[in-house]
């Protein structure tokens, strides 16, 4: 039997009337939530939903989490975009929704980050949206391999907070074509170079 996952909440962002990128911003706000226990009540419905993200002025969706209304509004809120957020609880004590086939692997046998590959993407110093760029260069390695970490954390990277405000690390999986990720990966707008990293190093 599944236990209590967190208490269900309408949330409600509200875009700037000149917030660019918006369904780009919207995928990132449900990472967000994921990353701290949330849940869109609905997956497929929420995911068929940020697709049709264009020209809203305002984000609604339903979470399961844990978080207090007040930890949900203001990791929505860091988001520049985004002019307000209304957070309202709908239900009290949620019960844990049913694993994906994907979520109940067992982590016996899963590599862990120190036997993974590390890659160090490096973006032009003076390139715009840092934060999206670096999003999407992250989709772009998830679609070929599993990611096992990042430095800085993903949180940090989609804000455009990364090492020396222009490369961010990214663990992978070992056994990654890697020639086939940064190939893929240089293809992106403002991407300067990808490298594999050496424990220990940095560059110069």
């Amino acid at each position: 039997m599944g236990g209590v996952s967190g208490n269900v909440y309408h949330v409600k962002a509200i875009f700037y009337p000149d917030a660019q990128l918006r369904g780009v911003r919207a995928f990132l706000i449900l990472r967000d939530l994921e990353e701290i226990g949330g849940r869109p009540r609905d997956k497929a419905r929420e995911i068929n939903y940020r697709r049709r993200l264009r020209d809203v002025d305002e984000l609604e969706f339903k979470v399961v989490t844990k978080a207090s209304p007040e930890e949900i509004k203001k990791l929505v809120s860091r988001h520049p975009e985004i002019k307000d957020v209304i957070v309202t609880l709908l239900a009290e004590g949620a019960p844990e929704p049913a694993k994906t086939e994907e979520e109940t692997e067992t982590v016996e046998g899963q590599p862990s980050e120190n036997e993974g590959i590390t890659l160090r993407i490096f973006l032009e110093k003076d390139a715009p949206l840092k934060g999206i760029r670096s999003f999407l260069v992250l989709q772009e390695i998830e679609k070929r391999t599993k990611v096992l970490s990042t430095n800085p954390a993903r949180s940090d990277i989609q804000n455009g907070d990364i090492i020396d405000g222009h490369y961010f690390e990214v663990t992978i999986a070992p056994g990654a074509d890697i020639e086939e990720i940064k190939e893929a990966v240089l293809k992106h707008p403002d991407v300067a170079d990808v490298e594999v990293v050496e424990p220990g190093t940095r560059p110069p």
